[in-house]
């Protein structure tokens, strides 16, 4: 009986390693994808083996990304509103020059 118990705990162990494992796969895999897509592969974590050093200073890789992310968002927005000023402009250029139409002749 006792050789079952520990039996079926050892299974049930492994599964949950493997299970996290697989998780811990995907998340980094997950990281990859995102610093590939943001440019930026040569996040510490990404590397491999080398993050076990000391890293306790250093942000995480998803710290880095969320600050790039934010980062872009931000110069979009500035783009957006430059791009709603120019269009403003445009509109104003166009109307005058409908109204004055006949004096650029």
């Amino acid at each position: 009986m006792f050789w079952q118990l520990s039996n079926a705990s050892f299974i049930i162990s492994v599964r949950m390693i493997a299970s996290y494992s697989h998780m811990l796969f995907q998340y980094t895999s997950m990281l990859s994808r995102l610093a590939a897509a943001l440019d930026m592969e040569d996040l510490p974590e990404l590397r491999g083996a080398s993050h076990t050093s000391s890293t306790q200073d250093k942000p995480s890789a998803v710290q880095l990304l969320t600050n790039r992310i934010y980062l872009l968002k931000e110069r979009i927005k500035r783009k957006e509103e430059l791009l709603g000023e120019y269009e403003e402009t445009l509109t104003k250029l166009r109307y005058c020059g409908w109204e004055n139409k006949g004096s650029w002749d």
